[in-house]
């Protein structure tokens, strides 16, 4: 659309930018709820449905070309994914209610592993579609999948029973304050953190430049949308692969005799 890589590239951190904030939801789910529903699963339906309304709107002021209306869809972006990080956490906290401890190892491996399947046919599928039958109608795929996806929880989750937090503002304020306060200590004060917080500064490069290949260098290099929609769902399809495996291999429900062989991989890899 004559989007130059400077422009694409701001697109895509600050699209992204919500997810690494993602952990201050936490204390927000965990004290803030209407008292009739289920206190996750509230949350789930919440997000999800500002996620559906927010990309309807992008859609319909999607950019018109040479970057005309990229700062509007840029912003409405920028709240779609403000509400698609605090559904993750919604997601996460739901699960850890609802499952045992010892089947949370494989569920975390699959609902990765379908996240990764999820951004296929989102977004690859979608650009695959759009040659078949226009973008504005292959477009529309995405948000009748988180239609379908609130449908599916609202009738098949069984939200197990968690301990009631009730604080309020106050406490969410306390508890953020709080969690700083640890991560900063353990930054900062333990050998182990402050390496920890190296290796999250410089993150591996194959998933560093998943992003960057998706979002800037592929227009660049001339690649045509079906390559860009091929490239990114055998990267999807690999990584949905490797995270249900590696889900299998940490729960642990498995017998004594795979133990050891998948212990040995683990420390391996």
């Amino acid at each position: 659309m004559g989007v130059g890589a400077d422009a694409l590239g701001v697109f895509a951190a600050t699209v992204m930018a919500p997810w690494a904030w993602k952990w201050a939801f936490g204390p927000v789910l965990d004290n803030l709820h209407l008292p009739r529903f289920g206190r996750r699963t509230q949350w789930v339906l919440g997000m999800q449905l500002g996620m559906i309304l927010t990309l309807f709107a992008a859609l319909a002021l999607f950019p018109t070309g040479n970057g005309v209306g990229l700062g509007t869809f840029t912003t409405l972006l920028l709240v779609h994914n403000l509400f698609a990080a605090g559904q993750d956490v919604a997601i996460d906290a739901l699960a850890v209610s609802a499952l045992p401890e010892a089947e949370r190892g494989r569920a975390n491996g699959f609902m990765f592993g379908a996240a990764q399947l999820g951004m296929a046919i989102g977004g690859s599928g979608v650009i695959a579609a759009k040659g078949l039958f226009g973008f504005s109608f292959a477009s529309l795929l995405v948000p009748c999948a988180l239609a379908l996806l609130m449908a599916l929880t609202v009738g098949w989750v069984r939200e197990g029973l968690t301990p009631r937090g009730d604080g309020g503002l106050r406490q969410v304020g306390a508890d953020i304050l709080d969690y700083l306060k640890t991560v900063l200590r353990v930054f900062f004060t333990t050998r182990s953190g402050f390496y920890g917080m190296v290796l999250a500064l410089l993150p591996s490069g194959a998933l560093a430049l998943s992003l960057t290949l998706s979002n800037v260098i592929t227009p660049t290099l001339g690649m045509t949308d079906d390559e860009i929609a091929s490239l990114g769902a055998v990267s999807s399809v690999i990584f949905a692969i490797t995270c249900a495996t590696g889900g299998a291999l940490r729960s642990e429900e498995h017998t004594s005799e795979l133990q050891s062989p998948c212990n040995l991989v683990c420390r391996l890899l």
